[in-house]
């Protein structure tokens, strides 16, 4: 397994704050640092891929990344509402299986067979046994709706089996249930979370 690295540097600024005894005033001033912070972290192969994900990638997107990255993968369409077709994305093809698959980290990806739209992905890291999701719309657990670009849509990172913590779901039935999902602005966001 081959990893690159993707940099991410951050640019600070230090404040300082003085306070004079003598006329008890206060002053702040800001004083740029000498050289700007640099993180780095390091993500492998599927987890790039899930940073490339968002609402406007297609099925011949995915394809174009997963003939990128050289990672086993298995598709299969499934009925439902709507029909999608479903890629499960792995490093080792018994891990990518749709059914009774080995454990390792995946990447799940279900696009509209209608339409081609993107319905979810989710990334499951195996050794934090946490997930990251892009949810557009479709079912996907507690997720159900109907429209892409809902209130809904967008990154969370999530513990299997947790069901409190995170968003409350509102559902066209007026019924409402707190979820174990967590929103977060980027997959970026969504990747720290689970990683950390």
């Amino acid at each position: 397994m081959k990893k690159n690295i993707i940099k991410i540097s951050l640019a600070g600024v230090v404040v300082g704050v003085v306070v004079s005894t003598a006329s008890f005033s206060v002053a702040a001033s800001a004083v740029p640092t000498e050289s700007p912070v640099e993180s780095t972290k390091e993500y492998d192969d599927i987890q790039k891929m899930f940073l490339a994900i968002d609402k406007d990638t297609t099925e011949d997107d995915l394809l174009k990344l997963l003939e990128e990255y050289e990672v086993a993968y298995t598709a299969e369409d499934y009925n439902g509402t709507p029909k999608k077709r479903c890629y499960n994305i792995a490093f080792e093809e018994g891990a990518a299986l749709q059914r009774y698959a080995n454990p390792g980290d995946t990447l799940e990806v279900s696009f509209d067979k209608n339409d081609g739209t993107i319905l979810y992905a989710e990334y499951f890291n195996n050794e934090a046994f946490m997930e990251t999701v892009y949810y557009n719309y479709g079912t996907y657990w507690d997720f159900g709706e109907d429209e892409p670009g809902n209130v809904y849509s967008g990154y969370y990172y999530h513990k299997p089996g947790d069901t409190k913590g995170g968003i409350t779901m509102k559902y066209s039935n007026g019924n409402t249930k707190e979820t174990g999902y967590h929103s977060v602005d980027s997959a970026e966001d969504a990747l720290g979370d689970i990683l950390s």
